[in-house]
């Protein structure tokens, strides 16, 4: 179909006239795509819109995508152009935004007419319950041709977004726990999404609301996880699911991921102390995922057997069964894939005349009829035979393309044996990139042939479904005209008789050859039928043999860099073995010489070695002496413990006289406290005495007067040796004891001294002073004989310590204990 104007389709769809009616599956006109627009061909849809398809043809100013093209409509597109799809932080493009529109994004148009040419809206831009549709050149992805298109048909919506959500909006991390409230299609991609990041795919532990009775689904999470759910995805669409999903998070950093749409259109109450507690929402539009850079990823992934997407299907329907699809799909709550059998059925019609006509004219009219019938089976026959050469050629192909594989399998084998074997052949690596290349191109043929013969083959399966309408029209004109002409039999035979009769065997002939190219085309179907699924599993061994080509080529050029590596390395190894052997010379060189030194060294080594040994015997003599000198230290060490017993034993006798002196010492202190207290009863006496003095030169005086004086003077004589004697005891005193005297004289002048408690004063005598206080304590002598008991002491102790010491001293300088 390339190079010529599209034109309208008309197909099969399944239309919603009203809500909650069944969709109705009529006969739909797909006008031809506009500027910017593809018309694609549906060969496997599920009842989210999301599908696989085949491009048909394409409008203006549409680059990357031609007829034929394997690709995947998405409702979200993207221009790669505006500030949002060139970041990556959105995947919303802001050029073309998303919305629900029922027509084309860029004019508001729809491109579907009914029968009538009444338009018919547009779902999100894709409208895949239609066996062609047309969609913006934004919205449409390619997919490798070696995905299955069942499965590829999962990659446009649902498993997508589940995927999606988890992989590159949430980014779960491993081991972090992920709960799913809802668990269709979409809740069970989330789950391979968290799956890839680092889970398991399948859940652990299934949550019923209805078992739990009274208490929350929330408290029910957080108590099976520990505090809430790292992550809570939302996949419903409903508020009250959405705020139990968030209050099921764990506060500090727990992530609620709304993927569904509110049914209702009822608002989303939060409080915002779990917001500033850490938590956080978040809204998912298609999971985050770019399609034009991240789908074919994902298509990747599934080739790659990371990521799972065949179990997701569980049933296929035809599109004429797209109601019971929809029941089975609500009883039992899953999201099951809607096969489409694509069939391009044109409009051919099969115009009834109104009027009867005659024998000849019906014979004439059949004439006619049979010879386009010759005609065209003439051309089935031919492209009969043009069919079966094209499947010969097919299966040459696919020979040769088996015989390439499996040479290239070889080829692979003993490159990599001879990479392994030599590494350093830089012909085999010449070599092997030249049958590289070799193969790259015939692979390249073999493509573009397949892809002809393919749309050959298209062009024939048209071709049969139009013989094959013809055919049953040639039927119906047949029954019709052997009905019209029983009644003709009883007519008189003439020349009608033989024409019809000529055109009878005619019918005949064709009824026979109608069912010879039955057979053969029923052959050709199976035939063509086998090449499809040998075409299939051929481009799937292209695809392998093309990954492992261009393995091979970047083993060829790690190969290539490494014999370059190792060339340097073997330049380098030369380069260092020349210097090497200059070193190695050299060094022989040096070595002699060092050799002759060595013989020197050992000669002189020989004569210090007998030096030594003299020097040893030397040595073991002094080493003997030493020993005799240690003997005798031993023998100096025993008389030094001998005399340490005895400067021990000296020792105990100085702490008895120590202790004795102590003792004495004691005494000696409480006789001074006695003689102190005897000092005091002294000066107190002496007081009395000198008032008894004064008393007794006033009555001397008062007696001189008398007639009597002389006697009294007579009598008194004595008193002046007395105090003569009395005086001159004061004036032995020390100075400092007349002070204190006088002091207490001055001070006791008018008033009489009282002696100490435990003394009595003499009674005064007249006559004379015998018996005074003076008697009581004794005379001086024997009071300077008691103040003078300090040197009665032992002189001799400091002497005897002193020399004690000295024989210590002498013990450590010179070893004994005589005095040097």
């Amino acid at each position: 179909m390339a190079g010529q104007i599209p034109q309208p389709i008309r197909c099969k769809a399944a239309v919603c006239r009203a809500a909650g009616e069944p969709l109705a599956v009529e006969e739909i006109v797909v006008d031809p795509p506009k500027a910017h627009e593809v018309r694609i061909k549906i060969v496997c849809t599920s009842l989210c819109h999301s599908d696989v398809t085949v491009v048909e043809s394409v409008g203006e100013h549409v680059e990357g995508f031609a007829a034929g093209d394997p690709v995947v409509p998405t409702f979200l597109g993207q221009c790669t152009e505006c500030v949002d799809c060139a970041s990556e932080r959105s995947n919303v493009c802001s050029m073309y935004r998303f919305a629900v529109r029922p027509g084309m994004p860029r004019d508001g148009t729809a491109r579907f007419r009914d029968r009538h040419g009444a338009p018919i809206h547009h779902f999100l831009g894709v409208s895949s319950f239609s066996e062609y549709t047309v969609v913006d050149a934004n919205q449409v992805v390619r997919v490798d041709p070696a995905v299955p298109p069942a499965t590829a048909s999962l990659l446009s919506c649902g498993a997508t977004t589940g995927v999606g959500a988890a992989w590159k909006l949430a980014k779960v991390e491993p081991g972090s726990s992920v709960a799913i409230f809802g668990l269709g299609a979409v809740g069970l991609a989330v789950a391979e999404g968290a799956r890839i990041c680092g889970k398991k795919f399948g859940v652990t532990h299934f949550i019923n609301p209805q078992e739990l009775g009274d208490k929350p689904v929330s408290q029910a999470i957080i108590e099976m996880t520990d505090g809430g759910a790292d992550y809570c995805f939302e996949c419903i669409g409903l508020a009250s699911v959405m705020s139990d999903a968030f209050r099921s998070s764990r506060e500090g950093w727990g992530k609620t991921i709304i993927l569904g749409v509110e049914m209702h259109g009822a608002p989303l109450s939060i409080p915002s102390l779990e917001i500033l507690n850490g938590k956080c929402v978040m809204g998912s539009l298609f999971g985050g995922v770019k399609p034009k850079q991240d789908i074919p990823i994902l298509a990747d992934k599934y080739l790659n057997k990371e990521l799972e997407l065949d179990k997701f299907i569980t049933h296929e329907v035809p599109l004429k069964d797209i109601n019971t699809g929809n029941v089975t799909f609500k009883r039992t709550g899953q999201d099951h894939k809607l096969h489409i059998v694509t069939l391009n059925t044109p409009n051919i019609a099969h115009p009834r005349s109104p009027h009867h006509h005659g024998p000849r004219i019906l014979a004439h009219i059949a004439v006619q009829r049979l010879k386009r019938c010759s005609i065209r089976t003439n051309k089935m026959q031919q492209s009969r035979q043009d069919v079966d050469e094209h499947v010969a050629e097919l299966r040459g192909e696919l020979r040769k393309a088996r015989e390439e594989r499996d040479r290239a399998h070889r080829v692979l084998e003993v490159s990599e044996w001879k990479a392994l074997a030599s590494a350093n052949d830089r012909t085999t690596i010449e070599t092997l990139e030249a049958e590289l290349d070799a193969s790259r191109e015939s692979e390249k043929r073999m493509l573009e042939s397949l892809a002809m013969q393919t749309k050959q083959l298209e062009m024939t399966k048209i071709e049969l479904e139009e013989a094959r309408l013809e055919n049953a029209s040639l039927r119906e004109t047949i029954q019709r005209l052997e009905a019209i002409a029983v009644p003709v039999a009883t007519t008189p035979r003439g020349r009608y008789d033989r024409d019809y009769q000529r055109v009878h065997g005619e019918l005949r002939m064709a009824l026979v050859a109608e069912d010879k190219n039955k057979k053969a085309m029923e052959e050709l179907v199976l035939a063509l039928k086998e090449v499809n699924g040998e075409l299939h599993t051929t481009r799937q061994l292209l695809a392998r043999s093309q990954h492992e080509a261009e393995t091979a080529r970047l083993e060829s050029d790690r190969l290539h860099v490494s014999l370059k590596r190792k060339d340097d390395k073997l330049r380098a190894l030369s380069e260092e073995v020349a210097r090497l052997r200059a070193d190695a010379e050299e060094s022989f060189a040096a070595w002699r010489g060092k050799e002759a030194g060595f013989t020197s060294c050992m000669k002189s080594t020989e004569s210090e070695l007998a030096e030594t040994r003299r020097e040893n015997a030397r040595l073991l003599e002094s080493q003997r002496s030493g020993r005799d000198e240690i003997a005798k230290l031993r023998d100096i060490l025993r008389q030094a413990v001998k005399d340490t017993k005895v400067v021990k034993e000296a020792l105990e006798e100085a702490r008895g006289e120590n202790a004795a002196l102590k003792e004495m010492l004691g005494d000696k202190d409480t006789a001074i406290k006695c003689t102190k207290q005897e000092l005091e009863c002294l000066r107190v006496t002496e007081a009395a005495a000198r008032d008894s003095v004064k008393e007794l030169q006033s009555l001397l005086v008062a007696t001189s007067s008398s007639p009597t004086a002389a006697g009294m003077k007579l009598s008194a004589s004595p008193s002046p040796t007395a105090s003569g004697i009395k005086l001159d005891m004061e004036d032995s005193s020390s100075s400092h004891g007349s002070r204190e005297l006088h002091g207490l004289i001055k001070c006791h002048s008018e008033a009489r001294v009282k002696p100490p408690a435990g003394l009595t004063l003499p009674r005064r005598r007249s006559d004379n002073f015998e018996g005074s206080v003076y008697d009581i304590f004794g005379s001086m002598e024997d009071q300077k004989s008691e103040l003078s008991a300090f040197s009665t002491m032992p002189r001799s102790l400091p002497a005897r310590r002193r020399v004690m010491m000295r024989k210590v001293g002498s013990l450590f300088r010179f070893k004994s204990f005589s005095i040097k």
